[in-house]
This record gives structure tokens, sequence and C-alpha cells, in this order.
């Protein structure tokens, strides 16, 4: 798999010559559109992350040639198409008026026994395709928000106090890319 970010590598090999001349391996890399993103040279990498014309559904061809310095062979090509990178929660919090964290997956809530509301916010996405995301949030299986706002406001007290709950977000991107963040709540 490969995306915008990936650095992609191609290897030739198992080529002979009639004369046993040396013999040294081209790469060329090219977009789906025609045009050339690294000429012919002995580099078997190309940084995707490097060009800007390297982006999701992009198919990049490599183009191999052996070269006895007194002839070229024939070429051969394989492709790749660059594919959408998922979306990544780089940061979050979950607070309400007294307190807030980041960090951990199991976490106890409490303020003033059974009355609260907690704020639960997807603070930051990393999306090298840099699409817009919607957000679906679930309390025990059931979906309680869905939409283009990352924050989602939970009132504990409308929930059984003492009892394990699970609050899931799913953050999708526009190609349905999706990534999830859960909390085990107690």
């Amino acid at each position: 798999t490969a995306y915008k970010n990936t650095t992609l590598n191609c290897t030739g090999s198992g080529s002979t010559d009639a004369d046993s001349d040396s013999m040294t391996y081209y790469y060329q890399f090219n977009d789906s559109d025609g045009s050339q993103l690294q000429a012919y040279s002995t580099t078997t990498t190309f940084n995707c992350s490097a060009s800007a014309s390297c982006t999701k559904n992009d198919n990049i061809t490599c183009n191999v040639k052996v070269s006895d310095t007194y002839e070229n062979s024939s070429i051969n090509s394989t492709n790749i198409t660059i594919q959408n990178f998922p979306p990544d929660i780089a940061s979050w919090n979950i607070s309400n008026s007294t307190w807030s964290i980041t960090t951990g997956t199991n976490i106890n809530l409490y303020e003033n026994s059974t009355n609260g509301t907690y704020a639960f916010n997807i603070t930051s996405i990393t999306d090298i395709d840099t699409e817009s995301h919607w957000y679906q949030y679930l309390i025990d299986g059931t979906v309680k928000q869905t939409g283009t706002q990352s924050l989602y406001n939970w009132i504990l007290g409308s929930y059984t106090v003492n009892t394990p709950h699970n609050v899931t977000v799913y953050v999708n991107d526009t190609s349905n890319a999706q990534t999830s963040q859960y909390w085990n709540i107690t």
C-alpha cells in the first residue's frame, strides 16, 4: 500500500547479458497523467511526500531498463496506486467545569455524584490528504451524534452512575477512510 507520504521503491534484477558486459539498472517514475516525476537514473526510490504532484488516486509507474553501455534493454514497468490516507486523531480531551483529561482510555468521571456535563472533543486531526471530516459519537453502541462537529456533550445524569459505559467516536474523511477513539467510562 502506498500513500502520499510514502517513499516508493522499484528494484530490477535478474537480467543477463550475452556478452557478459556489466549492466546498470535505470529507473524512471511517471504519474498517471503522463508527467515525468523522476527522470531515468540509478536511483531506485521516489519520495511521494516531496512531490506535490503525487496525490491520492494517482497511478505511479516505475519504468526499468538495463544498459550494458552499448545497448539498452526493453522497458519493464510496474504500477502502484496512491491510496487515501486515513485520518489520525492527533489529540483529544474530555472536560467538564472543573477538570480536563487528554490521555488514557479508562476514565473515571465524577462530579457531584450523578450530575455533570462532560465534553468529549477531538481537538486535532492529521490527514495528509487534507480532506474534510465528519464525526459519529456512540455511547454503549448507540449513535448519539453524527455530523461535522468534533465536540459532543454528554450529560452524565441521564445514565446509570457506577455502571461502565463506552464512548466511541468514529472520524471519517470524504473518501470514507475511518479511524476511531474509544473511552471506557466508569
